[in-house]
This record gives structure tokens, sequence and C-alpha cells, in this order.
């Protein structure tokens, strides 16, 4: 029950389901093994001569199917806080309510006063009672078969009160059974729905000294890493703003003061090592995790206030994939299903042909390899077209085809959408971002690949192959003379050159002139052309070869992962991806 509980919790945050529709639909689906177990357990107890041994046992069969939709409310409940060994705790609340339950009983017809012991048993069951599903069920089964005398004393025939269905006797157990299953309707509704965030908040706010003022409590203005880093343009529509947000567990620190904006058109490639809260920053999106400090808005709703109208929004590739014994096009149908799309056949269709699934349709998701898992669960966040698309590693296990394809279909489907990638991989990054944000528990850089290239970026790297029957060593000198000796990492190997000057946008034109100049070409720009003209020397601040000694070369810039690394270096964070 509780690894379906958790599946439901998966499905609606991040995919737009009604999270009151997915508990209702398994409640329902867990009522009836509720009311099979209860027509057999009454049946086996109660039914036929049995009956004769009991007080109007009838009453007790309504008894056991509240007692169970109650019990099973409370393990949901008991669901959305435990991650592990929610059966053992939800089973000893149970035990522990009900042993103190029973002590009270025991104690009281040991050494109680006798003539008070009947009103002290109604006072364990109106306070005690209103705790416990199954001291109301014990106290059901006790009135049944009369157990401590409680169809005697005060409360017994001869005082009037008959009536099996009075609040004395079988009244008490269905009161309060349907008072506790109204009371955890309401808790999971108000956690379901966000409003209990202000008691969240009032609780751990001490943690966050550091990110909010301390004098009048305004919020600390924006680093200029945030300033900068605004990726989200004027000209389009802004679909995803994550707002200064922040996540602790404990002690521990995953996200601190996160911010960054995605447009309409715009891929946001999240980048970070290893502990970096690339998936924490996406659990807190789609709603799975609340966050400590800071707000979070899908296409102008607040995912903390509203958060399933936020989710209408959103479709959610996570890390793990969605396994089950059904096929690829049933996966697909019941997650459509449940989203409540109209065109479940088109929508499916769709699906299968942008990811190049459609030869799997008829396999068993448990017989697919783990690539093919991975875009069949980007395929289930597509579906519905949302407007904010969340993939959390969705190439993991492919191999270089594959990756292809499936970049080629986000690609194509990234047009009216904001797509928020986390990624190891520096070629996806680079192949699919249109903004890069580096996460290192806080947010050390964001902005476009060149803008971070500019600013963060090492060398270029320069390839050339060298003219036939030149000699290495004349080479090598030729080429950091030529470049007043900035040259590094000067390297040969048959025939073909590499080596490293400084990343300076503004000298590009200078390195290329040099570069044709070894190969025995010479390049003159408008502005040296006038200065030559006027008697004036080359101002390029580099000099230019005479002698042919290359045939040709290769100018890169700073790759990604050269930035990143930069970057991880200079913030002093761990570089490990």
């Amino acid at each position: 029950m509780y690894e379906r509980v958790n599946n439901v919790r998966a499905l609606h945050y991040g995919n737009g389901v009604s999270p009151a529709a997915l508990w209702l639909g398994y409640l329902l689906f867990d009522a009836q093994f509720i009311l099979i177990q209860s027509v057999f357990t009454w049946g086996v107890l109660f039914a036929g001569p049995l009956s004769k041994l009991y007080f109007e046992s009838g009453y007790i069969f309504g008894i056991f199917i509240l007692f169970g939709i109650a019990t099973y409310l409370g393990s949901y409940l008991m669901s959305l806080f435990v991650k592990k060994a929610a059966f053992a705790i939800a089973a000893g609340i149970h035990i522990l309510l009900f042993v103190i339950y029973l002590v009270g009983y025991i104690v009281n017809e040991a050494v109680g006063n006798r003539s008070t012991m009947h009103e002290t048993y109604s006072a364990l069951q109106y306070g005690l009672g209103l705790s416990s599903p199954a001291a109301n069920l014990a106290r059901a089964l006790w009135i049944a078969s009369n157990t401590f005398e409680i169809l005697c004393g005060k409360y017994g025939d001869q005082d009037g009160f008959a009536s099996p269905g009075s609040y004395e006797r079988y009244g008490s157990p269905y009161v309060n059974l349907i008072i506790q299953i109204i009371f955890l309707i309401t808790a999971i509704g108000l956690y379901e729905y966000g409003s209990a965030d202000w008691l969240r908040r009032k609780v751990r706010p001490s943690r966050l000294h550091y990110i909010v003022d301390s004098g009048d409590g305004a919020a600390t203005a924006p680093s200029e890493v945030e300033k900068n880093g605004r990726v989200a343009t004027a000209a389009s529509q802004e679909l995803l703003n994550v707002s200064r947000v922040s996540k602790f567990f404990g002690k521990i620190s995953a996200v601190e003061n996160a911010s960054f904006n995605i447009s309409s058109n715009e891929t946001l490639a999240l980048l970070g090592g290893n502990g970096a809260g690339k998936t924490t920053v996406i659990n807190m999106i789609r709603g799975e995790l609340r966050p400590s400090f800071g707000d979070i808005h899908v296409d102008g709703i607040s995912v903390l206030q509203n958060p399933h109208k936020a989710r209408r929004q959103m479709g959610v590739c996570p890390q793990d994939d969605a396994v089950d014994n059904l096929t690829v096009r049933q996966t697909l149908n019941f997650y459509a299903t449940v989203k409540g799309l109209k065109d479940v056949s088109g929508n499916v269709q769709k699906v299968l042909s942008a990811l190049n699934i459609n030869s799997f349709e008829t396999t068993t998701v448990t017989a697919l390899s783990g690539g093919t898992r991975r875009k069949l669960s980007v395929a289930i966040a597509l579906l519905g077209n949302p407007r904010v698309l969340l993939l959390d590693e969705p190439s993991t296990g492919q191999d270089a085809g594959a990756k292809r394809i499936l970049w080629k279909a986000l690609q194509e489907i990234s047009n009216d959408r904001a797509i928020l990638l986390t990624t190891h991989s520096m070629e996806e990054a680079e192949a699919l971002a249109t903004n890069v944000a580096i996460l290192g528990t806080r947010m050390l850089a964001t902005g476009t690949l060149a803008s971070l290239q500019e600013a963060h970026g090492g060398a270029y790297s320069i390839r050339a192959v060298r003219e036939h029957g030149t000699d290495v060593a004349e080479v090598e000198e030729t080429v950091k003379k030529s470049f007043d000796g900035v040259v590094f990492n000067f390297t040969e190997s048959y025939g073909q050159i590499r080596f490293n000057i400084p990343h300076d946008r503004s000298a590009l034109g200078s390195i290329m002139r040099i570069m044709e100049g070894l190969k025995g070409n010479v390049v003159e720009d408008q502005e040296q052309a006038t200065r030559k003209d006027a008697g004036e020397g080359s101002s390029t601040g580099y000099k230019q070869g005479s002698r042919k000694l290359l045939s040709d070369y290769t100018i890169a810039g700073p790759t990604l992962e050269e930035v990143f690394m930069n970057i991880a270096r200079e913030s002093g964070v761990p570089t490990v991806v």
C-alpha cells in the first residue's frame, strides 16, 4: 500500500493531476478490500446462530467498515511525512494508542471506584477513543460481548437506555470513527493544497538568518550573479520563475538562495556536481518538496500557494523510471487518462512518434532497456503538451545514437515552452540549452554559453596541420614568437600541432590573421590598412609570420566543460560530475 501511495504522489507532482481525485481513487480501490474483509470477519464471528451470543451484533458490521477507512486514511497521512518504515511506524502508533486505552480499562476494572466505574469507561471512550480507530473497534466488540460489564451499571437496560444505537453504546464508536475520518481527510487536503505553508515557515525560520536581513526583515539585495543571471527577456513570456529558494534538511543545506528565470522558447541547462542540489530544485518546482524559503511561479501561478493549478502547466521526467508490467502504450494510455486528456489515443501516438518508440508499444516496460525507459519517462512528461517541461537527466543510460534522437525530439518540441534540463553531459547541454545555470548548493553563475565563455572562459584551442618538410622546433618557435609568448600547451604529433592561447574575443580577428600569415597568406582589415597607408605600424598585439609553415588550422573557443570547471574552481566547490 505504501509503495502505491508514493507512486500516486510521484504521478501528480508536476503532471497536472488532481491530488483529490488520486487519493479518492486509491481509497475506492482499497475500499474493495475493506468491504471484503469486513463481510468475511463479520460473517465468521457474528452471522447465523452466533448472533444470539452477542448484543445487537449487526451494528458491528458498520464499525468494521469505518475502522478500515480510518486506518487507511491514517496510513495515507503517515506516508506524506515518513519515507521509510512507514508501515511499521503506523502499526506502532495504532498498537500504542490501543494499549493505552486497554490499560485504562483494566486499571479501572481492578482499582477503580465501583460507583463511578462506568462514567470512567465513557470518559476513556470520549477522550482516547477520538484518537485511536482500534479503541473504537475494541469498544464495539466489548459492548457486543459485555466485556468489562459495559452493558450493566448506570447505562444498563434497567436505566432505560435500551437503544443499541445510543451514544453510550454503539453510538460513540460510530461518532468517533466518523470524526477521525473527517479529520484525516482535512489534514491530507491541507497538506496537498498548501494551506499550511504559513505554519511551516513559522516552525523553521531560524536557519534563514543569513538569507534575510535581521534588521527590518527585508530581503538582501540580489548578488551580481543574480543580477546578471536573469535569463528571461522582456520580449518573451516568462513561464518559470524560481525566486531565492532555499531548502534545509535538518542541519544540512541542500540549496541556498537559488534564483533563475526561464521564458518561452528557452531551455535552461542546470549544471552542477553530485550533491549540488539540482534534483532538489526540480522537486521543489514540481511541488514534491516545499522550500524552506523563497517562492516559485509557473506561468504566473505560485507553486506554494496554488500547487494543483501550477502542476497543470508542468510535465516532469524524474530520475526514476516508470516501471510496471504494462506495455509502453498501456502505460502512456494510463498516464494520459489520469491527466484528464480528452484525446488519449492521439496524444499517445504523437509522443510515441516524437521519441521514435513506436516499435516498443507492445513491449512491457520491464523488458525495455534502460535507455528506452528514459525515453518513456520523457514521453510521459510530454503528454498533454505542458508549458513547462522539467527533465532530470533524461538521457541517462542511452547510447550516442539514442541520445541524438532524443535531442532532436526535444529541439522540435521546445517552441512556446520553457524547459529546465539537468544533466551531467556537457555535450547535451551545449546541444539543447539556450542558457546555462551552474549550481553548487548556491547559484554560481547563469547566462548564455557565450556570456559565460566571455566571463569565465579559459583559452582558445588551436589545431593545425604542419606543412610537409618543415621542422617541428622551427614551427614551435615561430608560433610562440608570433603570439608574443602567450602560447601554452604546445604539442605535436604526426604532423599535427595543438596549442592554447588566452581567451579574448576582441583578439579573435588578430589570431586569425596570424594563423593565415603562418599559412603564407597576408590578411589585413580595413583599420590596419588605413594605418599602414598613414605610416603607422600594426597594433594588433601579435606579430604575423611570413613563411608558410601550416597548411590548415581550426580555432575552437572554450568548451562548456572548461567553463564549468573554471567556475567551480573559482567558487571553491567540488567539480565531480
